[in-house]
């Protein structure tokens, strides 16, 4: 018993490791994937450890697996609410499913937020029919093809910076520069393909330059298909200059709800955070509410 518990641990504390290591493979991005898994199992086994010998192994592992699963679940607190801002903006996000039967539940969803920003993917000709043009008008909004599922599209309430739309066609992401209360305002839709070994690394390589290039605020709203504690995730911080709140939940559920990751984010500028993570409403996805305050530099 002593011996298996030592093999579980010892092979818990190596896939643990592999996890964090993304940038350096992006088996790494998949493995962090199932991170709090994988932590929670560790730490199961790290307090059996307790017990069985060596203690102080079995602590100092413990402390760690529980640092780790702590880092990588969701939180269901600290929801943002705008009379902590002066001037809130709201994004919107949603995966609308390649095959939703009815969008009426989203729609009424849309309406009930009324948002500055929306950010889609999985648009096709069915469901683009049904959201897109059943819209209010004032919305300005760009869409773009992606993949066999549907394209992304990007939203507005606010004026479209002339000739600012792009569209990087069959690779996942729109975008356009807005007239916003708070000036220039860069709003992105991403979609990016499954982990390894599928193609997403490629995908987050080829878009993060582009990102990078765009002078100014970039808020980007996306199914990234990947968690927010990734090298993925990472990289478009960087690129973008803004920020993953961490997740309130899980967005998509697998296994029959056994699996639940956050794999759908709000990337915000300035000061900000998730508002609320919406019901399915006939999609696969649930939709998030980011709010945020575009901020002047060191404010």
């Amino acid at each position: 018993m002593r011996v298996l518990v030592r093999v579980c641990v010892g092979l818990g504390i190596l896939t643990l490791g592999a996890s964090y290591l993304g940038a350096l493979h992006p088996l790494g991005d998949s493995l962090a994937v199932f991170r709090n898994w994988i932590a929670g199992a560790l730490l199961a086994f790290a307090v059996i450890m307790i017990f069985l010998r060596p203690r102080a192994l079995g602590v100092a592992v413990s402390v760690g697996a529980g640092i780790a699963l702590v880092g990588a679940t969701p939180a269901e607190i600290g929801a943002m609410h705008s009379s902590e801002f002066v001037r809130p903006q709201t994004i919107y996000q949603k995966n609308l499913l390649f095959a939703l039967p009815d969008a009426t539940a989203i729609l009424d969803d849309i309406a009930e937020v009324s948002p500055d920003h929306m950010t889609l993917q999985e648009v096709n000709a069915s469901n683009r029919a049904q959201v897109l043009a059943a819209l209010p008008n004032f919305y300005a909004r760009h869409f773009c093809p992606f993949a066999s599922v549907g394209g992304v599209a990007v939203l507005s309430r606010y004026e479209v910076v002339e000739g600012s739309e792009f569209c990087i066609e069959g690779r996942g992401m729109a975008g356009f520069q807005v007239l916003s209360p708070q000036g220039p305002l860069w709003v992105v839709s991403v979609h990016l393909h499954w982990p390894y070994p599928y193609s997403q690394r490629a995908q987050v390589e080829e878009l993060t330059p582009i990102v990078a290039a765009l002078e100014g605020p970039v808020l980007i709203g996306g199914d990234f298909n990947m968690v927010p504690w990734s090298w993925v995730m990472r990289e478009f911080e960087r690129a973008s200059g803004s920020r993953v709140p961490h997740p309130l939940s899980g967005t998509i559920q697998l296994f029959d709800g056994w699996f639940a990751p956050p794999i759908d984010h709000v990337i915000l500028p300035g000061r900000g955070g998730i508002q609320s993570v919406h019901p399915r409403l006939g999609s696969d996805h649930r939709a998030i509410v980011g709010m945020f305050e575009i901020t002047e530099p060191g404010v």
